[in-house]
């Protein structure tokens, strides 16, 4: 091996190592402050879990105007079959204390929704959505069987 291929491999190794390092650091902090971080539960409501699902105007003067309030236009309304509130009343259990997503037929519906771990069995569920055709579109999906 040649003198001069020795000191240029000796003097690559400290940026290379370096950048190296850095690189894993980097990751390592990105994964602690969660931004990574694709482990978010999920809930995904299927047709088959459905007895009824129904999309309700919401009355204006139940919603809070204040400037920076979320704005809501239609209740999403499920009433649940027993197969869906054994798969419901199931996944809240497992996942108590954690928060999930909450998807109807693969089509995200809200996020960061808590599980209480609820003992009790479920049936009627409602959930805000930001525009009447979406809730419509939501039960239209519900409701194919």
């Amino acid at each position: 091996m040649n003198w001069n291929q020795l000191k240029w491999s000796t003097s690559l190794q400290t940026p290379v190592l370096s950048l190296l390092l850095l690189t894993l650091l980097g990751v390592g902090c990105v994964h602690e402050a969660g931004l990574l971080d694709n482990n978010t539960a999920v809930f995904d409501f299927r047709s088959s879990d459905i007895a009824r699902a129904s999309a309700e105007a919401i009355d204006p003067s139940h919603i809070d105007t204040q400037e920076g309030a979320p704005h809501y236009e239609a209740e999403l309304r499920l009433l649940l079959n027993d197969g869906g509130v054994k798969r419901f009343q199931r996944f809240n259990k497992s996942h108590d204390g954690q928060t999930f997503e909450v998807r109807v037929n693969g089509e995200v519906l809200l996020t960061g929704i808590g599980a209480n771990g609820q003992r009790g069995a479920v049936r009627d569920l409602s959930w805000f959505v930001g525009s009447m055709d979406e809730a419509r579109q939501f039960a239209a999906s519900l409701n194919k069987k």
